[in-house]
């Protein structure tokens, strides 16, 4: 091998090796050779990187005699050379002897765990704060690459001390990353952002009110009350909701005291709203008053935009005209529809509550904003007396669709809350005519029609689902199936596919989604919706007992799932967020858990599923979050965890109370019969029936 060559095991994400020489960088997967894999992370995790023989065998075959031989062939490499001539054992041991086996030097082999520890140490102990942010921001940027190397749960060196040890050092170093970045963005004034890593950190370790006192100060400090009043409400809700609540201290206390007393909620004094461009506001106002000649305005100076931006009912009836003024433009613009859709599910999401529970009047002041869009295909029919012999197809294209456009796009957002019966109302009073339009109109508005009824039929059998009528279900989806033949969007016959299939058994479900692959022009549907639709041939795979397929379909899905998923075309109707990615790969480990048992897959959707929580919340669908926890519930009964089962079976019938969905109740009871199946005998179990709404 050259002497320029070095060798690089990644140790987050998925494993990998990196072959890094002046000219190019060769990557080899990891997947095929899970042993040399387990050797590699046992080295890595150990002191100094060596370990004795007889604890490799042990960690890796059950039993040192039996594992010896076994031992013996993948210290020899013969698996791994066979895939590249120049990957020899002396590449990766430095030292076989009959007692120990060691790594080579760290100038030869380079590893991310160690790298990122480094990183975090160093930010740690330095006093340049330009120079902590770049170090923290590294040390993100190389742990947003997945998990550790031993996370992975079905790996037979799991449990090694030395290994539970390293992912301890990783996981602290992860929350002082979190904490670290958040301090120093909001020290340079990136509020935004620092609320995103403090929350984060404040979920993990509510106790540190060192750190919290710390972030009260500094808020105030950039006028920002309303965010420290956000972190200390945070914190006292997790200590207040912990097992073993213990007592916020005096000096915290005395802290929010004194800040709601100095801050009150006085129009001049109170914080932006989310969403607020106080200067975009500004330029509106501007726009307003030169573009009418014939009016007299005041001056700009004199508009009383604090009270705007602060009250949340003003600002919601101001973003209300703005919406609807952006309506108006694509009037008569066929090419401006989808772009429509784009521009106000980002205004939406700008808008979108910081808690659910924090701030009412501005929840119901957005809900009847929201509203107010849905309605304007209702709105538009009333007030045109619209009828076949005295309007035109033209008009209804050139109107009535925009109206459709926008209406669906906020019936997406009301139906990521528990909005179920006002977005089927709402819905099912339009899709006659976007039925008519997309079947039967002039050609210029027949795709756009389709892409819009599409959409509509698709929220009809979601909502179907949750009212349990599976026949409502089937129909709509075969009917959103049926007119896609005449839209243009092929991510939106990719994600209808999916929709048919995804509730149905594996031997139903695979043709559909075989189907959705073979499209024409499936290479143009959007890289989320083709990431989805690898997620869930991977569940289906793993129905199916093809352990080796769905393990490929899942790489493929991870190969095409964007950066950014919110930025991409299908983001509002594809309904494949960060967290609804995860909860996919959840099930496909837990359904590879009841099949192959010894392999530990269900720990591993144990991990998944609660990695749901702490994604992104962008686009993240109450609905989405409450199966989770009945998923959560399920992996706790395949592992035959009593306690886990109870917390998550009762989160989970909390949260279909508040969605008011069938659905996620027939989940439920079927999650908790299986649980009185295994657990007979036990008492407790008693106690959940009358929650359940038959008493079963």
């Amino acid at each position: 091998m050259n002497a320029d060559t070095h060798i690089r095991l990644v140790t987050f994400g998925p494993s990998r090796l990196e072959l890094v020489c002046a000219e190019q960088t060769e990557v080899l997967s990891l997947r095929r050779h899970e042993k040399l894999r387990g050797v590699l992370a046992l080295l890595l995790c150990a002191s100094e990187r060596t370990l004795p023989r007889a604890e490799l065998a042990r960690a890796l075959y059950g039993h040192e005699q039996e594992g010896r031989e076994r031992l013996e062939d993948r210290l020899n490499n013969r698996s791994i050379s066979r895939v590249h001539p120049c990957l020899t054992r002396e590449v990766f041991f430095a030292e076989i002897d009959h007692v120990r086996v060691s790594l080579p030097a760290q100038e030869r082999f380079w590893w991310d765990a160690d790298a990122f520890l480094a990183l975090v140490e160093e930010a740690t102990c330095c006093d340049e704060p330009q120079r902590a942010l770049l170090l923290w921001q590294q040390a993100e940027a190389l742990r947003g690459g997945g998990t550790f190397l031993s996370d992975d749960v079905a790996a037979p060196w799991r449990e090694q001390r030395i290994v539970r040890r390293k992912q301890e050092k990783i996981d602290r170093a992860r929350r002082q990353m979190l904490r670290g970045l958040g301090l120093s963005v909001l020290a340079s004034g990136g509020e935004e952002k620092a609320e995103e890593y403090l929350c984060e950190y404040f979920q993990e370790a509510p106790s540190d009110f060192h750190t919290l006192e710390l972030v009260l100060r500094m808020a105030v400090s950039h006028q920002r009350p309303d965010l420290a009043i956000m972190f200390y409400e945070l914190v006292e809700d997790k200590v207040r909701t912990s097992k073993n609540p213990f007592p916020i201290p005096l000096s915290v206390r005395n802290c929010v005291q004194e800040l709601q007393s100095n801050h009150c909620p006085s129009h001049s004094q109170q914080g932006v709203l989310p969403g607020v461009d106080a200067q975009r506001i500004h330029s509106e106002f501007l726009e307003i008053r030169t573009s009418s000649h014939d009016l007299s305005f005041p001056p700009v100076q004199a508009v009383p935009l604090t009270l705007i931006t602060s009250n949340p009912a003003l600002w919601f009836s101001f973003k209300l005209h703005a919406w609807e003024r952006l309506i108006s433009q694509a009037y008569g613009r066929a090419d401006m529809y989808a772009e429509l859709q784009q521009q106000l599910n980002k205004e939406f999401d700008m808008v979108k509550p910081r808690s659910q529970s924090t701030d009412t009047e501005y929840y119901f002041s957005r809900r009847q904003a929201l509203l107010a869009i849905a309605s304007l295909p209702l709105s538009w029919l009333s007030e045109s007396g619209w009828n076949k012999k005295t309007s035109s197809s033209r008009l209804l294209g050139e109107e009535f669709l925009p109206c459709c456009a926008a209406s669906l796009t906020a019936c997406w957002h009301l139906l990521r809350g528990h909005e179920f019966a006002l977005v089927q109302d709402i819905v099912a009073s339009s899709l006659p005519f976007l039925h008519a339009l997309a079947t039967q109109s002039m050609k210029q508005y027949q795709p756009l029609a389709a892409n819009l009824a599409i959409q509509a039929y698709r929220l009809l059998g979601i909502l179907a689902l949750h009212r349990n009528h599976p026949e409502e279900q089937e129909d709509a989806f075969r009917q959103a199936v049926w007119i896609s033949r005449f839209a243009d969007d092929v991510s939106l016959q990719v994600s209808e596919l999916i929709s048919l299939g995804y509730h149905k058994s594996s031997q139903e479900a695979l043709p559909l989604y075989h189907r959705a692959l073979h499209l024409e022009r499936y290479e143009n549907a959007s890289a989320l919706v083709q990431a989805r639709l690898y997620a869930e041939l991977a569940v289906a795979a793993a129905m199916q007992r093809e352990e080796k397929m769905a393990h490929w379909y899942e790489e493929q899905a991870h190969k095409r799932y964007p950066q950014n998923p919110e930025r991409d075309p299908s983001f509002l109707f594809a309904e494949f967020s960060l967290s609804s990615f995860s909860m996919e790969l959840g099930r496909m480990y837990l359904v590879l858990g009841q099949h192959f048992p010894e392999q530990r897959y269900a720990q591993q959707a144990q991990e998944i599923f609660t990695e749901v929580e702490y994604t992104s919340s962008v686009g993240r669908s109450e609905r989405i979050r409450v199966e989770s926890l009945n998923y959560q519930a399920q992996v706790a009964l395949t592992l035959k965890e009593k306690e886990l089962f109870q917390h998550f079976l009762e989160k989970g019938i909390d949260g279909a109370r508040l969605l008011g969905s069938q659905k996620r109740w027939a989940e439920i009871q079927t999650v908790y019969q299986q649980a009185c199946r295994l657990w007979k005998q036990e008492s407790w179990l008693k106690a959940y029936r009358v929650l359940l709404p038959s008493g079963e």
